[in-house]
């Protein structure tokens, strides 16, 4: 074989062991250059004909590449809170259309109740609150007595009971 053929080959096959691990590095997150807010933190007020809500079991659920749920409990005074859900995809690299089904759920007498749902359509956090944020947070107040509402308060169209305070 000769010499030019040999240093080919070899040049090809340091290119793919090299393009191997920096996919892997990909997919494992090292190259965080982007960040995807799935669902930004949030605190809210869960009310029901202007009383606090006490002691409400609350759903989160999103989707964006499979369904997602978590969950936490109101306190005294009507208020839970949810952190960020952030994710560095590697699709986060490609010019693609983001999409994200968000919804907010109360439990109220072994039934669902939702007071929020959102397609968020950037990763930008806070975009699904209109980028209106209070030290990084948002706040809102819930009142489930309220009729569902579809408003672009948020940014997107959203159903909501909700309104900021």
């Amino acid at each position: 074989m000769p010499d030019t053929a040999r240093y080919t080959i070899k040049y090809m096959n340091i290119t793919i062991v090299v393009i191997a691990v920096v996919i892997a590095l990909l997919c494992l997150g090292y190259f965080t250059t982007t960040q995807t807010y799935v669902f930004s933190a949030v605190k809210m007020q869960l009310i029901q004909n202007g009383e606090p809500l006490k002691n409400v079991e609350v759903m989160r659920r999103y989707e964006w590449n499979s369904l997602k749920e978590d969950r936490t409990v109101t306190d005294d005074l009507g208020f839970f809170s949810f952190p960020s859900i952030v994710e560095h995809p590697v699709t986060g690299l490609l010019p693609v259309e983001i999409v994200i089904a968000q919804g907010l759920y109360a439990v109220i007498d072994g039934g669902e109740v939702k007071f929020w749902s959102n397609s968020k359509r950037s990763p930008k956090e806070n975009d699904e609150f209109f980028n209106r944020t209070l030290n990084r947070q948002v706040t809102l107040t819930c009142d489930l007595a309220d009729e569902d509402k579809l408003t672009r308060e948020f940014g997107s169209i959203t159903n909501t009971r909700c309104t900021f305070k």
